[in-house]
């Protein structure tokens, strides 16, 4: 149980890397650098 939930939490965390990239990427507008990022991961 234990293993899954590891795995799951590896899961979340590519999947917030693979969005905050692309956000970080295309998004160069100033409430963009505003919005804390911290937070997600």
């Amino acid at each position: 149980m234990l293993k899954d939930w590891l795995i799951g939490r590896i899961e979340i965390k590519k999947v917030w890397f693979a969005i905050v990239m692309t956000w970080s990427s295309c998004a160069e507008s100033p409430w963009h650098r505003k919005t804390p990022l911290v937070g997600l991961y």
